[in-house]
């Protein structure tokens, strides 16, 4: 009985995994599935701002983005 028990239990866990790996790979097929985000300007124009003050960001040099 013990045998039985744990053929039950491995085959039950390969199908786990087996539909897992066929999710991932349905998922990994068609991205478009997923919705992209949108931003309004006032979306934008919230993000960077604090205290009603725009922030002051500037982009990193080549150099800058390597270090870091």
């Amino acid at each position: 009985m013990s045998k039985f028990k744990h053929a039950a239990l491995a085959l039950v866990a390969a199908s786990l995994m087996a539909v897992q790996a066929q999710a991932t790979e349905v998922q990994a097929q068609s991205p478009q599935a997923m919705p992209v985000a949108t931003f309004s300007q006032a979306d934008i124009n919230t993000m960077f701002e604090q205290a009603g003050k725009p922030m002051q960001l500037v982009a990193l040099s080549g150099q800058e983005m390597k270090d870091t």
